[in-house]
Formats: structure tokens, sequence, C-alpha cells
């Protein structure tokens, strides 16, 4: 670590609020330079020129952690500074070392966290010391993120938002007076997702409820696909109870993106209805592209239904397989279960054997009965030329 002139902290401290901003925590898109607060970074950031920035509270810890961590060899503190003691341990031991510190006293740590040379682990020591702060005063460590303008900070802050719906309109207040009304979405958005990452499904919707509309409806959205990803079935069963099919929707793609083979079992046990023939379309055509087999093996251990077609033409469809391995693509195309999809399906995939190999098209012709006889005597007299 480096202590750091005045200058060079006006320097660093302007160009981090520059860089960073609350609209990158919504994933918008707004340049971040248009939601950089007023306020300028708490005065206990900056260190004067050529004065140490220790103070006896951290040094008292540094010795006690360097007493409890390196017991069986001798530390030297040159000139008892932090920084000098820091560089003789790991990334991994200041990280440690910063995160406890940070309990004890985060303004020091803050401090010592951002007199790191390496703009890349400065940044991980103050998410760290954020993060750690935030555990123990919420409130304290989000006004402090809030007024330094840059967005990991806030997001890992927000990790620890507590207190439901009130506490985050509360937050929300906060953010808007620092951002101002036009952000009002990005903020809205920040807040939401920590009652998120938080895992307070219940209170990011009551949140949601208190936005406006179209706000509202985004806030809702969001709240669903992050649900989905990380607790999916009772976000599905959350959305089967709200009205209209879009809730399930969300959370079906998203849960067939993050693992389509648990969404196809739990598609399976639902009652017929327009919602399990969607949930299990959408988890099969995922699950084939991403595991052909093992989805194979499910669909062929499960009931005929209609549900499966979708399944079954990812199969028959497969990576050109009429073409490739044409033997393949109809035994999973006679599986299928509408009559008008298995008909046209085996049409084409016939036609596309008949370019490689017209003989053994025309001879799978003669003995298929899974083609209608309509269908099968046009495709007949089409081999044949009549």
């Amino acid at each position: 670590m480096k202590i750091l002139s005045q200058s060079k902290w006006v320097v660093y401290l302007a160009a981090g609020a520059t860089l960073f901003g609350l609209g990158y925590m919504a994933g918008t898109g707004s340049s971040p330079t248009d939601l950089v607060p007023e306020r300028v970074a708490p005065e206990y950031l900056e260190a004067s020129k050529g004065e140490s920035i220790i103070s006896p509270k951290v040094e008292t810890f540094e010795k006690s952690y360097q007493n409890e961590r390196y017991a069986s060899r001798e530390v030297v503190l040159e000139s008892k500074r932090v920084s000098h003691a820091s560089s003789e341990r790991s990334a991994l031991e200041n990280k440690d070392w910063l995160v406890r510190l940070a309990q004890e006293d985060p303004h020091s740590a803050i401090r010592e966290a951002a007199t790191t040379e390496s703009e890349y682990l400065r940044g991980i020591y103050l998410q760290s010391v954020v993060e750690s702060w935030a555990e123990s005063d919420f409130q304290a460590a989000f006004d402090w993120a809030l007024s330094y303008g840059e967005e990991s900070l806030l997001k890992v802050a927000l990790k620890n938002l507590t207190g439901g719906a009130e506490n985050a309109s509360l937050v929300f207040g906060q953010a808007l007076e620092v951002y101002g009304a036009e952000r009002r979405s990005d903020c809205a958005m920040a807040v939401l997702k920590g009652l998120c990452y938080s895992g307070d499904y219940d209170s990011a919707f009551e949140f949601s409820d208190t936005l406006e509309d179209n706000l509202s409806r985004q806030a809702e959205d969001v709240a669903l696909s992050h649900w989905a990803r990380y607790q999916p079935e009772e976000a599905a069963a959350f959305a089967l109870s709200r009205s209209g099919t879009e809730p399930f929707s969300k959370v079906v793609s998203s849960w067939a993106t993050s693992d389509p083979a648990a969404l196809a079992s739990y598609a399976s046990e639902l009652p017929e209805s327009s919602e399990r023939s969607h949930a299990l379309s959408e988890a099969l055509r995922s699950w084939v592209a991403t595991d052909e087999d093992a989805a194979a093996k499910w669909i062929l251990q499960q009931p005929a239904s209609k549900d499966l077609d979708t399944g079954l033409l990812s199969l028959a469809s497969r990576s050109n397989r009429a073409e490739s391995a044409p033997r393949e693509a109809v035994k999973w195309a006679e599986l299928l279960y509408d009559n008008g999809l298995r008909n046209d399906t085996l049409s084409r995939v016939v036609k596309q054997w008949a370019a490689t190999d017209r003989r053994a098209a025309r001879a799978y012709l003669e003995k298929s009965d899974s083609l209608s006889s309509e269908m099968r005597s046009e495709l007949v007299a089409l081999f044949d030329g009549r």
C-alpha cells in the first residue's frame, strides 16, 4: 500500500465518482456520469501529504492481528505504518484483515483499503470492507456507498438490506434525494435487487406494489427472474397465484435456462393445463440443447403425451439429423403424439433422407405405418416422378 497525497486523492475520487453510477446496477445502460451524486466522498478518505494514516486504534488492531496470525515469526512494522505490514501479507490475507478491521473500525478499514495502489485489489478490498460493515450497520455503510457513488460498493451494501418493504422504501427515498427523480427507475431496481440478494422476496414484491404501474411490473419481473434462479419451485408457486400467464412464463424462462431437468420434473407433476404444456415445452427444448442423452432417456420414460412433442421434435431435428442420421431422425419423429405434426415431420425427414439415399428412403416409405396413407401415397408418387 502507498500513502497518496491529497491532490492525488481528489483525482482518484473524482474519477471513481465519474466512472460509476447507480444506473449500472439496474442494467439499463444509462451513462454512469448521469448518476454521479453531488456529494463528494467522506473526508476521512483523504490522507494528508506526508502524514501517516494509521491511528492508534488501527495500530492496536494490526498488532493483535499479527500476534494471532503470525505468532511463529516476527513481523516488523516499518515506521508503524499498516501499509508496510500489509505488504508482508498476501492479497487474500490482507482482505481478511481488512474485513475484520471493518467490524472494529469501518472508517479506518475504508481508509486503509483505499490506499492500495492496485486498482483491481483496491476495488476488491473496498467491496469486502463495505459488505462487512453493512452486516453490522447497514445504514451507515449504505450512506457511505451512496455518497461515494461507485456501483459495486452500493451493490454489496444493498446485499444486507433488511427491515422489509418499509425500510426499502426509506432507502429508496434516500437514493432519490441523491440521484434525482429522473433516475427513479434505476434507484427502484437497485433497492429491489438488494431485497432479492438478501432472499426477502416477499418484501421485494411488497415494495414492487408501492411503485407506479409500469415500474411496478418491471420490478416484479426482475424479482421473479431472480427468485426463479435460486428458489424456482417457490417462485413458480407464487407466479401461479398471480393473475395472468406472464408471471409464470417469466419463471419458466429463467428456470429452463438454469436447470431444465428440474423444470421438466416439476412440470410433469402439474395437472393438465396450458401452464404444464408451456413449462414442459420450454424445459425439453432447453434440455435437449444442453444434454441430449439425458433428455432423451427421460422422455422415453414418460407416458405418451402431446406435451412431450417439443422435446421429440427437437430430437428429430437436432444437428441436421435427417441428413446425417435419418433412421434415428425418423425414430424420434414416429413418437410424436400429434398426428399432424408427426406427418409433417416425417415427410420433411424422408425428403431430406432421399437427397442422400433415395433407395433407403423409398424402402422406409413402403414399410412405415407411422405416416397417414395419404401422406405415404403423396411421397411415393413424388419419388416415382408421378
